[in-house]
């Protein structure tokens, strides 16, 4: 039988029960634009969002080992330290982003939550970026993940992975 919450239209959380989303893991993170629209097709609005996902890394303790904006959604590949909190992370980076987007454009930028998988120990840290980085070859956008203008990290040169 569905929750409340599913009956009254709203979803539950994807989060973790019980998780406290803060400390030294990793994590996949997937954001999808509100919509669906293609958003991230041309230099703007990826080259404000590339700096305001640095600096809202910085401020919650991550370091984004890789990303990828795709037209309607954006891949991270994040890692925080011992004081990282991802739920203040990706509040901050999408309430920064959704904000300067509205003002140009009149139009929400972001669907409301986010998804995110813990990386255990044992699984690559290199494959999953790799993985996050051959999204546009997969969708067939990009002959090679090298030349996608729109992928990248903060910590490494993705040729450097490949």
């Amino acid at each position: 039988m569905p929750s409340q919450r599913q009956l009254i239209g709203r979803p539950t959380s994807p989060r973790l029960a019980g998780f406290s989303y803060r400390g030294p893991y990793r994590y996949f993170i997937t954001i999808r634009t509100s919509g669906g629209r293609r958003v991230f097709t041309g230099d703007w609005p990826y080259a404000e969002t590339t700096v305001i996902l640095s600096r809202a890394a910085a401020g919650s303790g991550f370091d984004v080992l890789a990303y990828c904006f795709m037209p309607d959604h954006l891949h991270l590949l994040v890692e925080g330290n011992e004081e990282a909190d991802l739920i203040k992370f990706v509040r901050e980076f999408k309430h920064r982003t959704a904000y300067n987007y509205k003002k140009v454009t009149g139009t929400g930028l972001w669907q409301r939550s986010f998804y995110d998988r813990i990386l255990r120990g044992g699984e690559g840290t290199e494959a999953v970026a790799r993985y996050i980085w051959n999204n546009p070859v997969r969708k067939g956008i990009a002959a090679s993940a090298v030349e996608y203008p729109f992928i990248g990290s903060f910590v490494a040169r993705v040729a450097d992975w490949f």
